[in-house]
């Protein structure tokens, strides 16, 4: 449904414009001179000093910074790839990592890496993954917590984030294809963000994908899938469950201000709206925004295909939630899902199986 409801994100913009301007200390330029080695170690920056909360940091010589166990590093800003065909790697297994904003694959041309396999990144105001370059972040566990996420920046952009394990929180504003390409997977892990943006200008794509039991995202508040942009997807399946909202009027909006094809799709998995939104869901469907898996390609869904339930808020409803799903934290939420529905070819393959079946059993008799 479309909606103009703007106050989260608003009020998380506000939030950035002042933090952004905010400066810790005057800050000097380190750059990784090293190849794989600990962040801690001055001898692999320059002027054989490590970065402190007020330096800029720069890894862009296909260098490696190490955060193991036990080791802790900071920055003011950190940039991860900063020249074309730049690159650089940060691992982060066990230590922690802090800082005000960061730019993975600053330029075009770029490269720029995090791996959180445990520990924790902090990484402040602002993380751009795909700034003007190509940006990766993997979370294999651990805890990476960002006030403003952004996959894909600039119209050159390209980020990717993968949570297989552990958790990634936004308490302001995800943005996924602000104006360049984003793609976020989570498979096995926790994601949870106040509001969620995917396509906010006209070349901003995104594709958010939530597959596997046990695999969520809990969004807070409005969702917008395709602001201005356009072919922006949110795919839930193999029972995932993706969450919006908790008070009424905090729901999923498409194509709010000129972008097309943007789209909900279901493959067994769940979608959880707070309230009573039957009527919305419904409305989805009808206006041709939820679309299911045919077994070739994605069709577009009818209210046939999708079982909606609301759960009261209270006991009953949590555990009937609970026993539906697999998931707790559902009561007071209308849930909708639906499984793949078969092509046409397989339709028609079923029934003249079922045919030859039976006539295979008239002549037996």
């Amino acid at each position: 449904m479309k909606t103009k409801k703007r106050p989260l994100l608003l009020t998380g913009l506000a939030a950035f414009a002042m933090l952004a301007t905010a400066d810790l200390a005057p800050a000097l330029d380190r750059t990784w001179d090293g190849t794989t080695g600990n962040w801690d170690v001055d001898a692999n920056w320059s002027d054989d000093t490590a970065p402190t909360a007020s330096d800029y940091s720069y890894i862009n010589n296909s260098g490696t910074a190490l955060l193991p166990a036990g080791l802790s590093g900071s920055y003011n800003r950190l940039f991860v790839g900063t020249t074309s065909s730049g690159a650089g790697t940060i691992n982060i297994n066990g230590g922690v990592l802090s800082g005000s904003r960061a730019y993975l694959g600053n330029a075009a041309g770029s490269t720029g890496t995090v791996t959180v396999t445990s520990g924790t990144w902090s990484g402040g105001n602002t993380v751009y993954v795909g700034y003007s370059g190509t940006g990766h972040l993997l979370v294999n566990g651990g805890r990476v917590s960002i006030l403003n996420a952004t996959i894909g920046g600039d119209t050159l952009g390209q980020g990717s984030v993968t949570v297989s394990s552990g958790t990634l929180s936004s308490g302001g504003v995800l943005w996924v294809g602000q104006s360049g390409k984003g793609n976020l997977l989570i498979n096995g892990g926790l994601v949870s963000t106040s509001g969620a943006l995917l396509g906010r200008n006209p070349d901003g794509q995104g594709s958010i994908k939530v597959t596997g039991q046990g695999s969520a995202w809990i969004n807070q508040d409005i969702l917008w899938v395709g602001n201005q942009g356009s072919n922006n997807t949110l795919t839930i399946e193999n029972e995932a469950l993706v969450k919006v909202g908790d008070a009424i009027g905090e729901t999923i909006s498409f194509s709010i201000d000129g972008g097309t094809n943007n789209y909900l799709r279901l493959d067994g998995g769940y979608i959880a709206l707070f309230g009573n939104q039957i009527t919305e869901i419904n409305d989805m469907i009808v206006e041709g925004f939820i679309q299911l898996w045919d077994g070739s390609a994605w069709v577009t869904a009818t209210l046939a295909d999708v079982e909606i339930t609301e759960y009261t808020n209270d006991a009953a409803g949590e555990a009937a939630a609970l026993e539906a799903t697999g998931y707790s934290g559902l009561g007071g939420y209308t849930v909708a899902t639906a499984q793949a529905v078969p092509e046409p070819t397989t339709t028609v393959l079923i029934a003249l199986g079922l045919g030859a079946f039976a006539l295979c059993r008239r002549r037996s008799s």
